[in-house]
């Protein structure tokens, strides 16, 4: 099981009291959003996944496509590795 390789157990439970989704897809997409070494993308029509994300990853800066210099912290997290939540972008 590929997923079993990327997380375990105690890692779902964490994730499911950060606010995760307790099915196997939503498992999958966390798995793979913190292994990921690059910029993980993060499609969530439903905002299933908004929730764990900022409970997740608490320092993280979080910007909308209004906010004044968004493409500067866009451009800083990827230069300094720090994780950018880009939300509402419609």
């Amino acid at each position: 099981d590929p997923l079993k390789m990327l997380a375990n157990d105690s890692q779902f439970a964490q994730w499911q009291n950060e606010g995760l989704a307790a099915d196997r897809n939503s498992f999958e997409n966390a798995a793979i959003i913190c292994q990921c070494k690059r910029w993980p993308l993060m499609i969530d029509p439903q905002l299933q996944g908004a929730k764990w994300i900022e409970n997740h990853y608490p320092e993280m800066k979080k910007i909308t496509m209004n906010t004044k210099n968004w493409m500067r912290t866009v451009k800083n997290g990827v230069q300094y590795g720090y994780t950018v939540y880009l939300h509402s972008i419609l």
